[in-house]
């Protein structure tokens, strides 16, 4: 098959698990023989507008960063002349989005009509952006919120039709859990009989498990003393940070001692870093900023345990996958897909509601042990979530696309 991937750029380009998920695909699908384009912005100035890596064929174009109004339009309009330019020279079999703004750039450019799409509803973009704006806003009435939140609200409205325009468009839709359909199907009114499920995936070799705990910690300079606890996550509010740090304050008060360590970057950080200062945790959590993606691994495997407290909007939990493939157990909260990920391996993993009280008791449970052996957690994470397992579901899913 001849096939147009279109994303908000890819892994090697900026980090970011649709952008991991989207080449990981892309370089399996050239391994089993198809040819591959991959369409979306250029993320930067000195990466060329073209390029092949790995027998993909890789086309930028150039648009504006940000969620002003312009902005986004600006995005979609590059997305449309870069698409309509492609479509025009090659003959695909299918398009396949992996991304609203590109994916609807590509819509107004024919893709739909002239080349069968597929679409791949990784969350619904303008709920987690409101999500995450509105949060900024609860307790402020100074002046200029009241026209911030109506601009919000308008680029959100805009954005949400524009994805549903997409999602409409596809012959077939898929997502990476069965929570995303029901949100899906919420959302776009999309049948259920037209959303496939197809897990996320991940490559097992990326994310080794270590030889041991402590040659993991002695790579990071950690020192011996009480449990290490880590979670990867951006620094914003739908991620759950702030429960997190309720529920370290609520442990340490009830002298469960652990090193609670969170990696990422965002807008959250300095609100994060005052929280921090009034529980009175300096001494126990620390903020790393962006960990570089090649040491993620070590720092899952030299963790006792992995948290995802996630509140809303969690459409898979690639991060999950990850550090159970280190090695390392995960105490999730049941927001979004979190449960469909774990609980098959542990329901005591899940915690029981989106608390600080249920998960701050989950975690000490886990603590006290027993938990899923190293082995377990990496053999259930690749034998569930590893390419091999998941790569057929995705190439099915393109030929019957191509083929109906």
């Amino acid at each position: 098959m001849r096939l147009l991937l279109a994303g908000d750029g890819v892994f090697a380009d900026r980090t970011g698990g649709g952008r991991r998920y989207l080449w990981n695909l892309a370089t399996l699908l050239v391994a089993a023989g198809h040819r591959v384009d991959v369409v979306g912005p250029r993320l930067s100035l000195e990466l060329p507008s073209r390029e092949t890596r790995n027998g993909v064929r890789i086309i930028r174009h150039a648009a504006p960063s940000g969620t002003a109004p312009w902005k986004v339009l600006a995005r979609i309009d590059a997305a449309r002349r870069s698409v309509q330019a492609l479509l025009g020279r090659h003959s695909y079999d299918v398009v396949n989005v992996h991304f609203a703004q590109t994916g609807f750039g590509g819509l107004l450019a024919g893709a739909g009509r002239s080349v069968p799409l597929l679409y791949h509803f990784q969350g619904p973009w303008a709920g987690e952006i409101w999500t995450e704006r509105r949060a900024t806003w609860e307790g402020h009435k100074g002046p200029g919120t009241a026209s911030r939140r109506g601009l919000a609200l308008t680029v959100c409205t805009v954005m949400h039709r524009l994805e549903r325009r997409g999602v409409r468009a596809a012959r077939r839709v898929a997502v990476l859990s069965r929570f995303s359909r029901s949100v899906l199907e919420r959302a776009h009114g999309v049948p259920w009989e037209q959303v496939l499920v197809v897990p996320g995936g991940f490559d097992p070799s990326r994310f080794p498990q270590p030889a041991s705990r402590q040659d993991a910690r002695t790579a990071l300079g950690l020192t011996p003393g009480p449990p290490v606890i880590f979670t990867a996550r951006r620094l914003v509010r739908r991620m759950g940070l702030e429960l997190l740090l309720k529920a370290a304050a609520q442990l340490h008060e009830r002298g469960v001692i652990a090193r609670w360590f969170i990696a990422g970057a965002g807008p959250l950080e300095a609100t994060l870093r005052q929280r921090i200062a009034a529980l009175g945790l300096s001494e126990q959590v620390r903020i790393l900023g962006r960990v570089p993606d090649a040491d993620l691994p070590t720092w899952y495997g030299a963790a006792d345990l992995c948290v995802v407290p996630s509140i809303a909007f969690e459409g898979f939990g690639l991060v999950s996958v990850e550090a159970l493939a280190c090695g390392t157990p995960v105490v999730v909260t049941p927001a979004g897909a979190n449960p469909e990920v774990v609980r098959p391996l542990s329901p005591a993993l899940v915690a029981g509601a989106v608390t600080v009280k249920a998960l701050s008791a989950t975690i000490a449970r886990a603590l006290a042990g027993p938990l899923p052996s190293p082995q377990d957690c990496r053999d259930y994470a690749v034998g569930r979530f590893g390419w091999d397992a998941v790569y057929p579901l995705n190439e099915a899913a393109l030929r019957w696309v191509a083929e109906s």
